[in-house]
């Protein structure tokens, strides 16, 4: 398989302030996911949906999906 070639900075200022800001849409959207799934705060469904761990999402972002 090829490897993409990429021109990503995940030092850059403007990396960071994307990762920062997709680490707390996830965290809203799991505290969502809990209370829907009638967990309310950290009990039911909530533990087993708090693992999931993103890939490389900025790697999506850079490729302009």
């Amino acid at each position: 398989m090829q490897a993409l070639k990429t021109r990503i900075n995940p030092r850059s200022d403007e990396f960071r302030t994307n990762a920062d800001a997709m680490r707390k849409l996830v965290e809203e959207l799991r505290a969502r996911l809990c209370h829907g799934a009638g967990g309310h705060g950290r009990g039911g469904r909530c533990r087993r949906v708090e693992p999931v761990t993103l890939m490389a999402p900025p790697m999506a972002w850079a490729m302009g999906s």
